[in-house]
This record gives C-alpha cells, sequence and structure tokens, in this order.
C-alpha cells in the first residue's frame, strides 16, 4: 500500500489522494486490504482525498455499501 502523505495530528492518519472511487474488483479489494491493516494498527487512521465533493460524496457511499467504517473521506484543501 502506497499513500500520499502523512499528518501526525491526534496520532498518525496516512492520506491517500483519489481522483474517484470505483466499485472495480480490483479497487475495492485495495480499500479493504487498507481497512484490514487500520484493523491491525488501531493507532493508525487513513483518509481519502478527493478534488471535489461529488467525488468524495460517491466514495462514502461506497464504503458504506462494502461496510468499511475505519476509513475517513474528505475534499482535498
Amino acid at each position: 500500500m502506497k499513500f500520499d502523505g502523512i499528518e501526525d495530528i491526534n496520532g498518525i492518519t496516512l492520506i491517500d489522494r483519489k481522483t474517484a472511487l470505483t466499485t472495480f474488483d480490483k479497487q475495492i479489494q485495495s480499500v479493504q486490504r487498507v481497512s484490514a491493516a487500520l484493523k491491525q494498527n488501531p493507532g493508525v487512521k487513513a483518509v481519502f482525498e478527493f478534488p471535489n465533493q461529488k467525488a468524495a460524496d460517491r466514495a462514502t457511499d461506497i464504503l458504506v455499501e462494502q461496510n468499511i467504517r475505519n476509513i475517513s473521506v474528505r475534499v482535498a484543501p
């Protein structure tokens, strides 16, 4: 797993910038691996950053559908 940045505020947060999140098997499997790694490392958080609110909302919907609740979503600053 490769991340685009790290924040060290209230613990370590790994940042993964994406243009979109899709439901293709390869991408879902990657997200599931990130989620599993976070469960094994409780002091670490992850956030997916998107270029706009529409992409962030779609990603949130996909994560909820996949029952992944330990990855945050936000619009990139």
